[in-house]
């Protein structure tokens, strides 16, 4: 699809050979046929344009032999397309390193993972300890004094302990409105 297509044409050298290996993790993917049909696109990179990059030339690759099955290679390009997209979602997670934490901090809070939840506590609050004060960085710093309320009300039952952490979340956002207006 275009759609699909369109994204690849972004991938760098690298991110191309890491998203052959991220369609080959069995945890991600579990249609063989997704890596067959990016084997095949990546014939036609770095533009992707060419009289033979049709869905039935495609097709034929892939299943040799079988009649063309409209269908068949709509739902394959979509589950591809969605592969990509995930993939776009890890890239994303290993620039920012923070923003993962905070995802971890929402499984750890519905395990009850408290042990774990202040490690990672204190990995965040040291990886914003030497931080420059900027909009992207006081938004960690609010989001890291949401996850002390949620651990001290959530997890530990004791939401008057929170209350600290909650004045500073608001004496954040206060100053991240300031930076952001000025």
């Amino acid at each position: 699809s275009a759609r699909l297509l369109s994204v690849l044409r972004t991938f760098s050298h690298e991110e191309i050979i890491s998203f052959e290996k991220f369609l080959l993790s069995p945890f991600f993917n579990t249609n063989k046929n997704f890596i067959k049909l990016y084997k095949e696109l990546l014939k036609f990179q770095p533009d992707y344009k060419s009289d033979l990059l049709t869905s039935e030339f495609i097709s034929g690759k892939l299943f040799p032999g079988k009649s063309y099955n409209k269908q068949a290679m709509w739902n394959l390009n979509a589950g591809l397309e969605k592969m990509a997209e995930e993939f776009l979602t890890q890239l994303s997670m290993i620039k920012k390193p923070l923003n993962k934490l905070n995802l971890i901090f929402e499984e750890l809070e519905l395990r009850r993972l408290d042990k774990h939840y202040l490690k990672m506590l204190k990995e965040m609050e040291k990886k914003l300890q030497n931080s420059k004060v900027n909009a992207d960085n006081l938004g960690y710093l609010a989001d890291l004094e949401e996850n002390k309320s949620s651990y001290w009300q959530k997890i530990k039952g004791l939401p008057h302990k929170a209350a600290e952490n909650e004045f500073n979340m608001a004496q954040i956002y206060t100053l991240n409105y300031l930076v952001i207006i000025s």
